[in-house]
């Protein structure tokens, strides 16, 4: 919605029928005529000859194993002009392996005080169902995918977002 504002086009894609719907209603409400909505994914969206300035993705990537994520992000730096940006948030664990139980108590005790024992259950099921990764994993990727990260910021443990350009 807010990069409408200062867009010519925004193209919105997300799989789900019901999101599409949801934006869409409140896209008409907030009278944004410049998006234009569409049932794809990064996996299977074609751009058709397109090339994208920019590319945004928040709270998607976590759905795919490492080797889907690799397989996004090349198709998404696929879209993009040379030097068009690429911004992601997504559910990414900053944390050297050796110490992810330690590192996983404290993120739950910072979270239990903070919002209550039905987040950090709910966080618990997302480790357990979804396929976070972690920060040298994520760039890694990003990095393979042909992107240059220009900034990276990592909030309560396992939130992270990425700044990138197109090589």
């Amino acid at each position: 919605m807010e990069l409408s504002k200062y867009c010519e086009h925004v193209l919105a894609l997300d799989i789900s029928q019901g999101m599409l719907d949801f934006a869409t209603e409140k896209s008409n409400k907030r009278s944004r005529e410049k998006i234009k909505y569409g049932n794809a994914g990064f996996l299977t969206f074609e751009p058709k000859g397109k090339e994208f300035d920019a590319v945004v993705t928040q709270l998607v990537l976590h759905h795919l194993p490492d080797f889907w994520k690799l397989t996004a992000l090349k198709n998404i730096n696929s879209m993009l002009k040379i030097g068009g940006k690429f911004y992601l948030k997504d559910v990414v664990f900053s944390s050297d392996i050796q110490d992810f139980d330690t590192y996983l108590s404290q993120v739950f005790k910072n979270m239990s005080s903070e919002t209550g024992d039905d987040i950090v259950n709910a966080m618990v099921l997302h480790i357990k169902e979804e396929f976070s990764t972690f920060d040298w994993v994520m760039e890694g990727l990003i990095e393979k995918a042909g992107f240059r990260i220009e900034e990276s910021h990592y909030q309560d443990g396992f939130m992270a977002t990425y700044l990138c350009v197109k090589k």
